[in-house]
Protein backbone atom coordinates (compact mmCIF):
# COMPACT_ATOMS: atom_id res chain seq x y z
CA UNK A 1 0.00 0.00 0.00
CA UNK A 2 2.68 2.47 1.02
CA UNK A 3 4.79 1.65 -2.04
CA UNK A 4 1.80 2.37 -4.30
CA UNK A 5 1.25 5.69 -2.54
CA UNK A 6 4.89 6.58 -3.22
CA UNK A 7 4.43 5.61 -6.87
CA UNK A 8 1.42 7.92 -7.06
CA UNK A 9 3.44 10.77 -5.53
CA UNK A 10 6.24 10.19 -8.05
CA UNK A 11 3.90 10.25 -11.06
CA UNK A 12 3.76 14.07 -11.45
CA UNK A 13 7.53 14.32 -11.03
CA UNK A 14 8.39 11.52 -13.47
CA UNK A 15 5.57 12.20 -15.91
CA UNK A 16 4.28 8.63 -15.53
CA UNK A 17 3.62 6.12 -12.81
CA UNK A 18 6.62 3.88 -12.06
CA UNK A 19 6.11 0.44 -13.57
CA UNK A 20 7.96 -1.34 -10.74
CA UNK A 21 8.89 -0.74 -7.14
CA UNK A 22 11.25 -2.48 -4.76
CA UNK A 23 10.92 -3.19 -1.07
CA UNK A 24 14.11 -3.01 0.92
CA UNK A 25 13.83 -5.47 3.78
CA UNK A 26 17.19 -4.82 5.41
CA UNK A 27 20.25 -7.00 5.34
CA UNK A 28 21.31 -5.53 1.97
CA UNK A 29 18.59 -7.32 0.06
CA UNK A 30 15.56 -6.31 -1.93
CA UNK A 31 12.45 -8.42 -2.23
CA UNK A 32 11.23 -9.70 -5.64
CA UNK A 33 14.43 -9.72 -7.61
CA UNK A 34 16.12 -7.24 -9.91
CA UNK A 35 13.09 -5.31 -11.19
CA UNK A 36 10.98 -5.46 -8.05
CA UNK A 37 7.20 -5.71 -7.97
CA UNK A 38 5.06 -4.67 -10.93
CA UNK A 39 3.01 -1.66 -9.80
CA UNK A 40 0.01 -2.71 -11.89
CA UNK A 41 -0.28 -5.89 -9.82
CA UNK A 42 -1.28 -3.89 -6.72
CA UNK A 43 -2.74 -0.75 -8.24
CA UNK A 44 -6.46 -1.72 -8.21
CA UNK A 45 -6.20 -2.79 -4.59
CA UNK A 46 -4.48 0.48 -3.73
CA UNK A 47 -7.14 2.55 -5.53
CA UNK A 48 -9.91 0.70 -3.71
CA UNK A 49 -8.33 1.30 -0.29
CA UNK A 50 -7.58 4.92 -1.14
CA UNK A 51 -11.22 5.48 -2.13
CA UNK A 52 -12.47 3.85 1.08
CA UNK A 53 -10.22 6.20 3.04
CA UNK A 54 -11.44 9.22 1.07
CA UNK A 55 -15.07 8.20 1.62
CA UNK A 56 -14.40 7.80 5.34
CA UNK A 57 -12.81 11.25 5.52
CA UNK A 58 -15.64 12.85 3.52
CA UNK A 59 -18.32 11.37 5.78
CA UNK A 60 -16.46 11.91 9.04
CA UNK A 61 -18.35 13.95 11.60
CA UNK A 62 -16.34 14.87 14.72
CA UNK A 63 -19.64 15.13 16.66
CA UNK A 64 -20.50 11.49 15.89
CA UNK A 65 -18.31 8.77 17.37
CA UNK A 66 -17.43 6.06 14.81
CA UNK A 67 -18.89 2.63 15.48
CA UNK A 68 -16.49 0.07 16.88
CA UNK A 69 -16.01 -2.90 14.62
CA UNK A 70 -14.00 -6.06 15.10
CA UNK A 71 -10.97 -6.53 12.92
CA UNK A 72 -7.26 -5.98 12.78
CA UNK A 73 -6.64 -2.71 14.61
CA UNK A 74 -2.97 -3.23 15.39
CA UNK A 75 -1.99 -1.69 18.71
CA UNK A 76 -5.58 -0.45 19.18
CA UNK A 77 -6.90 -4.05 19.24
CA UNK A 78 -7.13 -4.40 23.06
CA UNK A 79 -8.89 -1.02 23.31
CA UNK A 80 -11.49 -1.91 20.64
CA UNK A 81 -12.02 -5.37 22.15
CA UNK A 82 -12.62 -3.81 25.58
CA UNK A 83 -15.15 -1.36 24.12
CA UNK A 84 -17.00 -4.17 22.31
CA UNK A 85 -17.19 -6.12 25.57
CA UNK A 86 -18.39 -3.08 27.55
CA UNK A 87 -21.14 -2.53 24.98
CA UNK A 88 -21.99 -6.25 25.08
CA UNK A 89 -21.77 -6.15 21.28
CA UNK A 90 -23.31 -8.92 19.19
CA UNK A 91 -19.92 -9.83 17.75
CA UNK A 92 -19.16 -11.49 21.10
CA UNK A 93 -21.52 -14.32 20.08
CA UNK A 94 -19.36 -17.25 19.02
CA UNK A 95 -19.52 -17.90 15.29
CA UNK A 96 -21.57 -14.81 14.45
CA UNK A 97 -20.48 -13.36 11.12
CA UNK A 98 -20.22 -9.66 10.30
CA UNK A 99 -23.15 -9.79 7.87
CA UNK A 100 -25.31 -11.48 10.54
CA UNK A 101 -24.31 -8.78 13.02
CA UNK A 102 -25.32 -6.11 10.49
CA UNK A 103 -28.67 -7.80 9.87
CA UNK A 104 -29.43 -8.01 13.58
CA UNK A 105 -28.36 -4.41 14.16
CA UNK A 106 -30.66 -3.28 11.33
CA UNK A 107 -33.48 -5.11 13.14
CA UNK A 108 -32.71 -3.10 16.31
CA UNK A 109 -30.87 -5.88 18.13
CA UNK A 110 -27.47 -4.48 19.17
CA UNK A 111 -26.45 -6.38 22.32
CA UNK A 112 -26.13 -10.03 23.29
CA UNK A 113 -28.81 -9.47 25.95
CA UNK A 114 -31.27 -8.20 23.34
CA UNK A 115 -30.45 -11.20 21.19
CA UNK A 116 -31.05 -13.62 24.06
CA UNK A 117 -34.43 -12.15 24.99
CA UNK A 118 -35.94 -11.36 21.60
CA UNK A 119 -38.99 -12.76 19.81
CA UNK A 120 -37.95 -11.11 16.56
CA UNK A 121 -38.00 -12.93 13.24
CA UNK A 122 -34.90 -11.89 11.30
CA UNK A 123 -34.10 -12.69 7.67
CA UNK A 124 -30.60 -14.09 7.01
CA UNK A 125 -30.23 -14.46 3.26
CA UNK A 126 -32.92 -16.91 2.14
CA UNK A 127 -33.64 -18.21 5.65
CA UNK A 128 -35.76 -16.73 8.40
CA UNK A 129 -34.63 -17.10 11.99
CA UNK A 130 -36.98 -16.72 14.92
CA UNK A 131 -35.17 -15.49 18.00
CA UNK A 132 -36.88 -17.04 21.00
CA UNK A 133 -36.92 -15.52 24.47
CA UNK A 134 -34.63 -16.99 27.11
CA UNK A 135 -32.82 -19.21 24.61
CA UNK A 136 -29.31 -18.79 23.35
CA UNK A 137 -29.76 -20.74 20.11
CA UNK A 138 -31.91 -19.33 17.30
CA UNK A 139 -34.48 -21.69 15.79
CA UNK A 140 -34.81 -22.00 11.99
CA UNK A 141 -38.36 -21.65 10.61
CA UNK A 142 -39.76 -21.86 7.10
Amino acid sequence: MQACAYCELLEPILGERPQHFKLYLGGRRFEQGEHGYPTVRFWSWYEQLRQRYRDFRASFDPKHEPEDAPGDHGLWEPFIEQRLQQKRDLILVAGLRQNQRSTLRAAGITTIEQLGFSDEIVRFGNAFVQLQKERYEPTMIQ
